[in-house]
């Protein structure tokens, strides 16, 4: 299931069916097919020739769009650079702060307008097609090929509560995905539904790469809504949610809980989740899951035909886990 690179695994699921839907908005009809995902990535590698940007370049992905920000985050790290992806609501300051952070940015790519810009690195606008649209001063376009393996870096405050920066190599965050899509079963006919923010590993590994990696389908939303919820995964006919006891918490004490038939589990991550939450949703199947940004999300889930298993943590999924004292003692 595992492809030896995201270009690889791009190319592959265009040439099986290029009019698979992959992903799409969940507050529009806008979609991305597996051919348009190919032919947009091979744009933005362009862009980033044209640019000058070397391996590893950091590229900022400054969006309030979710299939932009997809479209985007696959194009960075396939290209063979690194991909930081700014919260939607942060301030304008946050790209400049970012690249304080890392020392410099190779790029900034945006829709929100060019003040947003790195000083030093070159913007280019996101076109309404997804496409590369207008482009700062020194980046014209020119054809490239990858430059080898990309990353995702995040940024995660861990037990310190001092922000550091994780840096995500591509294969490990392939490798995590297929874990992930194996143990989910996911498959063509999956349609997920993804309400958490993109610039979190959560939804960037299991809400885009393992769906790519599985040939199936997310509905992406740029962030959780109360109203009209449930609606709306009926009319997108979802198969598996993926959420934090936050939002499940919300559902389960404000009004009917009406769950489509075609729904098969439910996924938590991020906190525990409270009993009396979980049995809000009884008779839907959970996965529960413990990771980490260090470990590119999943770490650990339960079997969501295993009852047994619904308190915990589950089992290691493609690792090793020791338990150790605080003393170092296993």
């Amino acid at each position: 299931m595992l492809s030896p690179t995201l270009s690889s695994l791009i190319a592959r699921r265009a040439a099986e069916d290029p009019g698979h839907v992959l992903f799409e908005d969940a507050r529009s009809d806008r979609v991305v097919t597996a051919g348009e995902l190919k032919r947009l990535v091979a744009a933005w590698h362009e862009r980033f020739a044209g640019a000058g940007l070397g391996p590893s370049a950091a590229v900022l992905i400054d969006t309030d769009d979710v299939l932009a920000t997809t479209v985007l985050q696959l194009a960075v790290v396939s290209g063979g650079f690194r991909a930081i992806t700014i919260d939607h609501g942060a301030s304008r300051e946050e790209p400049a702060r970012i690249a304080g952070l890392i020392r410099g940015a190779g790029m900034t790519v945006g829709d929100r307008g060019d003040d947003r810009a790195v000083p030093g690195a070159p913007w280019t606008a996101v076109g309404a097609d997804l496409a590369p649209g207008e482009a700062g001063e020194g980046t014209p376009a020119a054809a490239a090929e990858p430059t080898g393996a990309g990353a995702a870096v995040l940024f995660t405050s861990g037990s310190t509560g001092t922000p550091k920066g994780v840096e995500l190599p591509e294969p490990q965050l392939l490798y995590v995905a297929a874990r992930i899509a194996t143990h989910h079963g996911l498959g063509p006919g999956d349609r997920g539904f993804n309400p958490l923010p993109l610039s979190h590993v959560n939804p960037q590994v299991i809400g885009v790469l393992a769906t790519l990696v599985a040939g199936s389908t997310t509905v992406l939303d740029a962030r959780f809504r109360r109203t009209g919820f449930w609606e709306l995964l009926h009319e997108r006919r979802i198969t598996w949610l993926n959420a934090v006891p936050a939002i499940l918490a919300v559902l389960a004490r404000t009004g009917e809980l009406d769950p489509p038939e075609t729904l098969r589990f439910i996924r938590s991550a991020s906190a525990p989740l409270p009993d009396h939450v979980r049995e809000a949703f009884a008779g839907i199947p959970f996965i529960l899951s413990w990771g980490m940004t260090e470990g590119a999300s999943q770490i650990t889930a339960t079997d969501p035909q295993d009852a047994a298993e619904v308190r915990g943590v589950g089992r290691p999924q493609g690792g090793e886990v020791e338990v150790r004292s605080p003393e170092g003692s296993v």
